[in-house]
């Protein structure tokens, strides 16, 4: 098989990494089910994709901050 592309529901949006969703790959769950949740940056279809681990943990941690400090924006 193929590299998979952006946008097959299998590879990160951001980094174009695969994201192992466990749900993509017909488990119960999936690893991000164990973080907190994240709502979609945007309307986009890129913001209904999957994150990859390490850019999903960045988006937590940025809006963390940007909560923390009051500002609101988050640094993508």
């Amino acid at each position: 098989m193929g590299e998979a592309a952006v946008g097959d529901g299998r590879t990160c949006p951001t980094c174009g990494d695969a994201n192992e969703c466990g749900m993509e790959k017909g488990e119960a769950t999936c690893w991000c089910f164990t973080l907190p949740h994240v709502p979609s940056l945007s309307e986009t279809e890129q913001a209904s994709q999957c994150f990859c681990r390490t850019c999903l943990s960045r988006v937590i941690a940025d809006r963390r901050l940007a909560k923390r400090d009051g500002s609101g924006t988050v640094m993508q």
